[in-house]
């Protein structure tokens, strides 16, 4: 068995993907302003994730919601706002500052279980031409401070989101939070 390529491969699988978000979360950190950091998950983020769609909200702390920083594929859909509530899925993650992982956001007691009040909007996907199948949302925290929410959308290959990715998008967002912050505040 051990001839067999695919048994080889597998194993290496997570080391590599942990080396590509180790390598992207680098690139993050060193990013000399708000704009490297936008282009670099413009660049990046699809495949890193290994996802179809994502979101990256940022929090308008004066209108308590949250406002699209960039949206992947994203060439059809202009600035989002959503309000900080648990009517919508990156508003739920915000309010619960909880990751939320979603197997099929059309499923309302899947959504029932999460929260009563939680909501899938699916006019966004009509907008955009496509078809969300699952959502995996991380909150971006510093400290005890909400800045935004990382929303990956369609795990690709017809995968379901896996906990090495759910630790991943954590990772993520608080290597974003912490590189946003530092440059708000330069020292």
């Amino acid at each position: 068995m051990g001839s067999n390529g695919d048994t080889e491969k597998e194993p290496s699988r997570p080391a590599d993907q942990d080396r590509r978000f180790d390598h992207f979360a680098d690139e993050i950190n060193s990013a000399p302003s708000h704009d490297a950091i936008m282009t670099l998950l413009q660049g990046r983020l699809l495949d890193v994730c290994g996802v179809d769609m994502a979101s990256v909200f940022l929090i308008d702390s004066l209108k308590m919601q949250l406002v699209s920083w960039l949206v992947l594929p994203g060439e059809s859909l202009r600035k989002i706002r959503i309000p900080i509530d648990k009517t919508s899925v990156a508003g739920y993650t915000a309010s619960a500052r909880e990751q939320v992982f979603i197997n099929d956001p059309y499923d309302k007691d899947e959504l029932n279980g999460i929260d009563p009040g939680l909501k899938f909007d699916s006019s966004w996907d009509s907008q955009a031409g496509i078809h969300t199948r699952q959502v995996l949302s991380t909150p971006i925290m510093v400290q005890r401070s909400l800045l935004g929410v990382i929303q990956l959308m369609n795990k690709r290959d017809g995968d379901t989101f896996s906990e090495i990715d759910k630790h991943h998008i954590e990772n993520l967002a608080n290597t974003l939070g912490n590189a946003l912050l530092r440059l708000q505040n330069p020292s």
